[in-house]
C-alpha cells in the first residue's frame, strides 16, 4: 500500500517547517518565492495534490517558551508575552505555551500547525538545544547564546546604563555604585557594562578629576534584599555612602529606596538612585523613581516580526536587532 503523501512529507524532504509548506500551499504570503517553487516541485514530484486536504487552511501556532520564574513576573515580562500575542492576533496567529516537557520532536503536546518558537528570557543552553532538536524557526527574546546561532530581539541593555550613570555623573554624583547581580543574567551583566564603558570615558575627558565606581552584589532571592542593604549602608556610613546609584532593574532601585529612608537618606538630597525598566510601580513609589525606559511590549511584537521574516527567509543570516532605551526623569535624581 502507497503511503499516503502529507504536508509533513513535503516538509520532511526540503527540510522547512509544515507551516512553510501550506503557506505555499495555500498561495499565501510570508514565505519567500524560492521556497514557495520548492515547495510546489516537491508536491508534483510525490503527487501531492493542492486542495487534496484541508491542511492549507489551518491557522499557524506560535509556541512560546518561558521559565515558570519569569511567568510570575507581572511588571515586565507578562507585558512582553502581552506584546507577542497582540502581534500574533494582528497576522491571524495564535500562540501556545510550551510546559516543562517540550523539546522533544515526538513530543504530543505540539500542535501541528506550529510555525515556530519564540524564547522569552534567560534560558539554559540545554534547554535551547532541545527547542532547536524540534526543527522550527526559533527567536530569542532578551537573552543570547554565543553558541547558538540565533535571530534575537534584545533591548539595549548598556544603552541603558550608560544613560543612568551619564545622568547621575551630570548631576554632580562622583561616588557611585552598580547594584545587582549579574552572575547569571545577561542583561543585567550588559547593565554592569554600561556603567563602567560610561565611567571610563568619562574619567578620560577629565583626568585631573576624581569618579569612583563600585558594585553591589544583591542577594538572589529578593526576600533577602533588604537585610543586605542594610548591612551595606550601616558599612558605609557617615561618609562612605555612594552619592549615586545606579540599580540593575527597579524593583532593586526601589527596594534601596526603602532601606535609605529607614536611615533617613532621602533621595536625591542624600544620595541620587535610578533604576532601569520603567515598570508600573516605579512611577507611583515615593519618591517617583528616576529610571530608564525599556520596550516591554514592542519587545515581544518585535519577536513576533522576527520570526516572520524567518519563516519567510530560512537561509538568511540571523539577525540582532536591539530596540533603544530612553531616559525617564522622575524625583529621585
Amino acid at each position: 500500500m502507497a503511503k499516503k503523501i502529507s504536508m509533513q512529507t513535503i516538509a520532511d524532504r526540503l527540510s522547512i517547517s509544515k507551516y512553510s509548506v501550506s503557506q505555499a500551499l495555500a498561495g499565501k504570503s510570508g514565505i519567500s518565492e524560492d521556497t514557495r517553487r520548492r515547495v510546489l516541485e516537491m508536491a508534483e514530484l510525490l503527487g501531492y495534490k493542492v486542495g487534496m486536504s484541508h491542511e492549507a487552511n489551518t491557522g499557524a501556532t506560535v509556541l512560546l517558551w518561558i521559565s515558570k520564574e519569569f511567568q510570575e513576573d507581572r511588571d515586565y515580562w507578562s507585558r512582553v508575552i502581552e506584546g507577542v500575542h497582540a502581534a500574533c492576533r494582528a497576522v491571524g496567529w495564535s500562540c501556545r505555551l510550551l510546559g516543562e516537557s517540550a523539546g522533544h520532536p515526538e513530543n504530543p503536546e505540539l500542535p501541528e500547525d506550529a510555525a515556530g518558537i519564540i524564547v522569552l528570557g534567560i534560558t539554559p543552553r540545554s534547554r535551547l538545544l532541545a527547542l532547536r532538536a524540534i526543527g522550527l524557526p526559533m527567536v530569542l527574546v532578551d537573552h543570547e547564546d554565543p553558541l547558538l546561532p540565533a535571530d534575537v530581539v534584545l533591548n539595549a541593555n548598556m544603552e541603558a546604563s550608560r544613560l543612568a550613570c551619564g545622568h547621575l555623573i551630570s548631576k554632580g554624583s562622583r561616588l557611585l555604585a552598580f547594584v545587582g547581580r549579574d552572575k547569571n543574567a545577561v542583561s543585567f551583566r550588559e547593565r554592569w557594562w554600561g556603567c563602567k564603558l560610561m565611567a571610563d570615558e568619562w574619567r578620560k575627558a577629565h583626568p585631573q578629576a576624581s569618579l569612583t565606581l563600585g558594585k553591589w552584589t544583591v542577594p538572589a532571592v529578593p526576600t533577602a534584599w533588604e537585610a543586605y542593604f542594610e548591612r551595606r549602608i550601616n558599612e558605609l556610613l557617615p561618609d562612605r555612602l555612594p552619592d549615586g546609584f545606579v540599580c540593575a532593574n527597579d524593583r532593586i532601585a526601589m527596594a534601596l529606596l526603602d532601606s535609605l529612608q529607614a536611615r533617613g537618606i532621602q533621595a536625591p538630597a542624600g544620595c541620587r538612585v535610578i533604576g532601569i525598566d520603567d515598570i508600573a510601580a516605579s512611577a507611583s513609589c515615593q519618591p517617583p523613581l528616576t529610571t530608564v525606559c525599556l520596550a516591554k511590549e514592542e519587545l515581544g511584537a518585535r519577536a513576533v516580526e522576527a520570526l516572520r521574516r524567518r519563516i519567510a527567509n530560512s537561509h538568511a543570516a540571523p539577525e540582532k536587532i536591539i530596540l533603544s532605551a530612553r531616559l525617564v526623569i522622575r524625583q529621585t535624581v
